[in-house]
């Protein structure tokens, strides 16, 4: 289109406009998905720590004494540093429920 004819206004977003545009729609995106997968480990580690509570709390079970006292040695073994939010805490955490659902359900 000769420059007489162009429309008076806007311009087409450049390349470097339209790129970060896009990816500023991809990180609200992925933040949404972080909120989604964060609200999902933590309703799976708080319903498997609440459902070994209901069943000894029930009197399910009746694990040994042993494993009770393993069970209280591995909680008071958990080093997590919850004010940071680590990663790595989530999975000691989950590591440690495995265990407890081991030592108090599985017998």
């Amino acid at each position: 289109m000769p420059p007489a004819e162009r429309r008076p206004g806007r311009k087409r977003p450049t390349r470097r406009q339209e790129a970060t545009r896009r990816l500023r729609d991809e990180l609200a995106a992925l933040r949404v998905i972080t909120r989604r997968v964060s609200e999902n480990v933590l309703l799976e580690l708080d319903g498997g720590l609440a459902e070994l509570e209901q069943r000894l709390a029930g009197g399910e079970g009746r694990p040994r004494v042993r494993d009770l006292e393993a069970a209280l040695a591995a909680i008071g073994e958990l080093r997590v540093k919850p004010k940071k939010g680590r990663p790595g805490d989530l999975r000691r955490i989950r590591n440690l429920l495995r265990t407890l659902e081991e030592l108090l359900l599985e017998q």
